[in-house]
């Protein structure tokens, strides 16, 4: 059974989404909140007497899923937080639902939220971060322990083995999709059009596959990105979410700050650290920010 917990402050003015679902001694929480929130808000966690029981005894470890964007920028700071008692495992997960929140009501004693779902797909599951080669996947903190809750709320879910393959080909959709869409006012449908209007697509793609194969390499996986890959997955996004207005195009229409530091500002920042050059990803990244400047 799902229950909700308490959002906790958010330094952005779009909505925060905390659910918990206790299964006997399990605990999940799916933390959905802009990608720089999320170390903010499981840090504050920790400390949240919401998942903490009155009684003496020690409190049940939450298992944790992310599903943020822009995932990959903080898988280095996300790796300290196992150490807490309170965290029992760490799952991130890539979707390609996609939503528009119309109204949100964060008084104390009347939360509301009316959410518009604007595009249907698949939610995948990473392995849960630091797990081992070969873990056994029937049982928890795994993927396949989450799966029929998640299927049960009507979210078809899936797992991936490589967590890395799975977090670039998310950040390479949004990277393509959210800042041409966001630049221009349009929803999803109009990705393609767009970005052969600016004879961007060939230059996205060389950047986001060049520079992701290189993360890949240094991370120790042995997959690797194509153009086509990157091109198949970004187009069935686009057809799963024709209708929305993705989340980049919604702070910028709210003037608030968005995402593209850890979207396309995370791969022209990786770039140089590889010495590959991403003028088209850093284009992007600026033109966004210079929106709400």
């Amino acid at each position: 059974m799902l229950s909700s917990i308490p959002a906790l402050p958010s330094t952005n003015a779009s909505f925060s989404t905390w659910l918990s679902s206790s299964t006997s001694s399990r605990k999940v929480l799916f933390v959905t909140t802009k990608a720089y929130d999320v170390i903010p808000s499981l840090s504050s966690l920790l400390f949240s007497a919401s998942l903490s029981p009155t009684s003496s005894s020690p409190p049940t470890p939450v298992s944790v899923v992310i599903l943020s964007n822009g995932l990959l920028s903080l898988t280095d700071e996300l790796v300290p937080l196992l150490a807490s008692p309170l965290i029992s495992s760490i799952t991130l997960a890539s979707t390609s639902i996609g939503a528009t929140v119309l109204s949100c009501d964060q008084d104390a004693e009347s939360r509301s939220l009316e959410v518009k779902q604007n595009g249907w797909g698949d939610t995948v599951l990473s392995l849960p971060l630091g797990s081992p080669v070969g873990v056994d996947l029937s049982s928890p903190p795994s993927p396949t322990f989450l799966l029929p809750l998640l299927n049960s709320l009507q979210f078809p879910t899936t797992h991936a083995d490589s967590i890395w393959t799975l977090l670039w080909l998310k950040l390479c959709a949004n990277c393509i999709i959210n800042p041409i869409c966001a630049l221009n006012d349009k929803s999803n449908r109009h990705t393609y059009e767009l970005l052969e209007s600016e004879q961007l697509l060939p230059l996205l793609l060389d950047e986001l596959v060049a520079v992701g194969n290189r993360d890949l390499e240094f991370r120790g996986s042995s997959d690797r990105l194509t153009a086509d890959l990157v091109d198949d997955t970004v187009r069935r996004v686009v057809k799963l979410t024709e209708d929305n207005d993705n989340s980049l195009l919604q702070d910028v229409r709210h003037s608030r700050r968005t995402e593209i530091e850890m979207l396309n500002g995370f791969v022209a920042a990786r770039g140089r650290e590889f010495s590959i050059a991403t003028p088209a990803n850093s284009l992007l990244a600026e033109r966004v920010l210079n929106l709400n400047s």
